[in-house]
């Protein structure tokens, strides 16, 4: 008796199932595999829904009953059917017991998946102010006031993914071997390594994404809605048949929003120095009070890193700084009279 695979070959074989790839001999040890294995074994492959798997199983498995009823009408093709029925009850027995898996796969990702990652942070508060943030992975991401994004605090070994409710601009480290995910609602977009825009705010429908570098795909529920490269952008809205793609000055679309409180306009570096703390959830403190006192005439487009703009902030104040740690600046100079 031929040795039976274990959880990660099933695993493979259950996702080849659904692709329409897997051999006969795959197939069979699959098949066999399910009639003699405890349902909550398994846990079922991919992203999609419980819905979504459920349509591909009955797909799958009406296709291969239609065409052994074509091929043949005999008493062992009738037996084949049957087992065909069955395993499709085992599957769909898995799916009930492991329902839960797939709810909680938007904050926890799979259950193999948080016995090896263990979250450490998950931004999920909204804030009434636009913030600079450094993922895990170096990635930045420039996050609207009253926008949310969760995450994994570490990722995983084979990608990294975030949910985002509102708009954010992400710059991704190239990763070929770990894709950037982002879940807007039924909108998955993946990117290895890019820099890009997406608009999904709680009050409006429509999705839109804007590339300002790289490539970034669209996808919803494994259909791809498209493919865009710099200076495209595609919109989606659930109420509209398909999707609206055209060119754009990406750039403008950006810096539109992520300047906000970025422009500094004859104001005291007191005040930028507040602005920036909030921005970039630093500390930044004055080592010479009359720095504080100092006038700052600065444009940013917000989605610089803090040490370009404190850079830009000391030689027109003629002042210089330090980090003290990862959570502390400490600025001095010559200062300003009041």
């Amino acid at each position: 008796m031929p040795k039976m695979p274990g959880k990660e070959q099933i695993r493979e074989y259950a996702d080849k199932w659904l692709k329409g790839t897997i051999t006969p001999e795959e197939k069979k040890l699959f098949e066999d595999w399910y009639n003699e294995q405890a349902p909550e074994f398994v846990a079922w492959p991919g992203n999609d829904s419980e819905e979504q798997i459920q349509q591909q199983i009955f797909d799958s498995i009406d296709k291969t009953i239609r065409e052994d009823k074509k091929n043949s009408s005999t008493e062992k093709s009738k037996m084949r059917i049957g087992r065909r029925i069955a395993v499709a009850a085992a599957v769909l027995l898995v799916l009930s017991i492991s329902v839960l898996k797939w709810l909680d796969r938007d904050t926890e990702k799979t259950a193999a998946r948080t016995e090896s990652v263990k979250v450490e942070s998950i931004l999920d508060k909204t804030a009434d102010y636009t913030r600079h943030l450094t993922l895990p992975d170096g990635s930045t991401v420039i996050l609207h006031a009253n926008s949310k994004l969760d995450y994994l605090g570490n990722f995983s070994e084979n990608s990294r993914e975030v949910i985002l409710v509102g708009e954010a601009y992400f710059d991704i480290i190239h990763d070929e071997k770990r894709p950037f995910i982002i879940h807007t609602g039924d909108i998955k977009t993946t990117v290895l390594g890019t820099a890009f825009n997406i608009n999904a705010s709680a009050n409006s429908k429509k999705i839109t994404i804007s590339v300002t570098r790289g490539k970034v795909r669209v996808e919803k529920n494994q259909k791809v809605l498209a493919v865009l490269t710099q200076d495209e952008q595609v919109t989606y809205n659930p109420s509209e048949p398909g999707a609206s793609q055209q060119q754009v000055n990406a750039a403008a679309i950006v810096t539109d929003w992520t300047k906000q409180d970025m422009v500094f306009e004859d104001i005291s570096f007191e005040k930028v120095s507040q602005l920036l703390s909030r921005r970039y959830a630093v500390d930044i403190n004055f080592k010479n009070p009359s720095l504080k006192n100092c006038t700052i005439k600065a444009f940013f487009n917000g989605t610089e890193p803090l040490e370009k703009v404190l850079d830009v902030l000391c030689i027109i104040s003629n002042a210089s700084y330090t980090r003290t740690d990862n959570k502390s600046i400490l600025l001095d100079g010559q200062g300003c009279g009041e």
